[in-house]
This record gives C-alpha cells, structure tokens and sequence, in this order.
C-alpha cells in the first residue's frame, strides 16, 4: 500500500486480482479502481514525480501508474515473482524484490527501465530505502537474513 501525500488517497494492491485500488480515507471508500498486471502485491509511490510502481508477482513486470490521471503509463519487465517495491526519490531509484529469483531489480524512475539487477539471498521479501545514504535493505525470508544494497 501507498500514499500519496499530495492527495491523501491511498493505492492499495488488490492482491489475486489484476488491479489496485484507490482509497479515499476520508470517506473510507474505495473511489476508483485501475487495471494493472496479474497479483499485485505492494505500491511504492515516488511524490516528486506523481508516480507510483506497481510489482505484479504473476507476470514478472511493474506497473507505472500516473497519480495524476490514475492510468497505467508503462509496464517494465523484472525478475521472477516481484513482490515489493520502495523509492529513493532523490536517487531517481526504484528497489523491486523478486521472491522468485533471489534479487532485486533497481530501476531509474525518470527512465523507466531497469539498471541493474542485484543477487540476494534466497528469498527477498521486503524492502526499505533511506534517501540520505541511497541504501537499501532487502529483508530475505527464506534464509532469515538482510541484504545491504549500496549505491
């Protein structure tokens, strides 16, 4: 799940679906929802350019949602079984895990393409980003550890 701190909605993966959902908490009501790829699994929203990345575990790729049109603008191919997602706004990355292959996919946020690809071990779950240092941290279930990823 998302927020997006201009508008106060929330984007909220509909997971075993093909879509997310837009929530108004003011009105505890789900206002829209998009089409994305199959089995989203989280939404990381990137403020500066009104973007949020979607992985879809079921087809390997994310989806690039326009915020301000609530539209899908792009859909870049990662690794097997993407599950999260998180952005360093100010390093222009997006961190993506993929459960199904033991690395994550570090796309350029204003080029929409992957950059670079990083082995972990077996089983990245979850990850968070601290923009002062441009670190990431993959949490790898499967083995119990943490992945450090500097750039």
């Amino acid at each position: 799940m998302g927020v997006d701190p201009t508008s106060h909605l929330l984007y909220v993966s509909e997971r075993g679906s093909a879509a997310i959902s837009i929530v108004d908490p003011a009105k505890s009501a789900v206002v829209q929802t998009i089409p994305v790829g199959r089995n989203p699994n989280d939404v990381a929203i990137d403020p500066p350019t009104r973007t949020a990345f979607v992985p879809n575990t079921d087809d390997g790729s994310v989806s690039v949602l326009n915020l301000d049109s609530s539209s899908v603008t792009q859909t870049i191919p990662v690794g097997v079984r993407p599950s999260a997602a998180t952005v360093d706004s100010d390093a222009h990355t997006v961190y993506v895990t993929n459960n199904g292959a033991a690395t994550v996919s570090i796309i350029d946020s204003q080029k929409r393409a992957v950059t670079d690809t990083v082995v972990v071990r077996d089983g990245p779950q979850t990850v968070a980003a601290d923009p002062s240092t441009h670190t990431a941290w993959v949490v790898n279930y499967a083995d119990d550890s943490i992945s450090v990823i500097e750039r």
